[in-house]
């Protein structure tokens, strides 16, 4: 093999690498953000204060527990819209990064053999 060839494998080795480092960090987002949407979810099924007893107070009570209950299933809805979407971007990053890694993993195991004297040769 020629030392020309296995500078171009190398230098495509370094492109990969570099093209892999990307994927991978585009992935450690997408699921960083996917985590923070989950702990928002879970933050929303909190227990919710218990309303009060007395007369006076218990129907502003009961109206703030009833809003808050319809602003939460609002809140549920637009983060689980989220988190779908955030799912999919992070599958994608996913995809992306196992082919990088593939292509990467390939043209180093090329070089390798290549990089190998050759029975015969000097």
């Amino acid at each position: 093999m020629s030392k020309r060839t296995l500078q171009q494998i190398a230098q495509l080795r370094g492109l990969s690498n570099m093209f892999l480092q990307k994927r991978l960090s585009a992935l450690q987002a997408a699921g960083q953000a996917r985590a923070q949407t989950h702990l928002q979810l879970q933050a929303l099924a909190a227990p919710k204060p218990a309303v009060m007893d007395d007369g006076v107070h218990f129907q502003a009570a009961l109206h703030v527990a009833e809003t808050h209950a319809v602003w939460v299933t609002g809140q549920r809805k637009e983060l689980s819209e989220l988190l779908a979407h955030q799912t999919a971007t992070w599958l994608d990053a996913r995809d992306s990064a196992r082919v990088a890694q593939g292509r990467d993993s390939v043209l180093s195991d090329l070089h390798k053999i290549l990089a190998k004297p050759q029975s015969g040769q000097t």
